[in-house]
């Protein structure tokens, strides 16, 4: 298994998600959401079986994986662009202010 080396921005960023997603639980409608989504499960898994094929079930499925995939590489984009900016910001401030 390949040593894996310490990656001081890798590492900032997981830091900065994991602070997102705390603050992200405290949000009430995040919440509700969540527990609508795993109430409403079961009925919406019983509703696969009864109405769609196998095939038609791992379908749609797997479209929704991803497009869950998809949105989670443009997040992840616009989060590093977001720090980019950040420290651009910050270089661009430190400079004028000497």
């Amino acid at each position: 298994m390949p040593e894996q080396k310490y990656d001081p921005i890798y590492e900032l960023i997981s830091e900065r998600q994991d602070t997102a997603l705390k603050r992200t639980l405290k949000n009430k409608e995040y919440v509700d959401l969540c527990n609508h989504q795993k109430s409403s499960e079961k009925s919406i898994e019983n509703l696969y079986k009864k109405h769609l094929e196998k095939s038609e079930q791992i379908e749609i499925r797997e479209h929704y994986e991803r497009e869950i995939e998809r949105r989670s590489y443009e997040l992840n984009d616009i989060y590093l662009q977001g720090l980019r900016d950040a420290f651009k910001l910050l270089l661009f401030l430190s400079e004028t202010d000497n």
